[in-house]
């Protein structure tokens, strides 16, 4: 199970998230009442088909979207 609720605003993701995830497993974090501000520019990136219907079976498992996915993995490839 994952460790930490989603970084989205769909509702129905987080609300999956905290109904399958035992809160004590969250005890220590430090809430957040503000989500931080971040410029997002939008690209288009031409990608195989079966990789997209690939991203959006492991997103749709995760909870999440499929464009969500990818920020989270760019963003893990560049450090962030």
């Amino acid at each position: 199970m994952k460790k930490f609720p989603p970084n989205t605003d769909d509702l129905q993701a987080l609300a999956n998230f905290f109904d399958r995830t035992d809160l004590s497993e969250l005890e220590g974090l430090e809430e957040v009442r503000e989500k931080p501000h971040r410029s997002l520019v939008s690209v288009t990136v031409r990608l195989p088909k079966e990789d997209v219907e690939e991203l959006k079976r492991r997103a749709a498992r995760l909870g999440l979207g499929y464009s969500t996915l990818v920020r989270a993995a760019v963003r893990r490839f560049v450090g962030k």
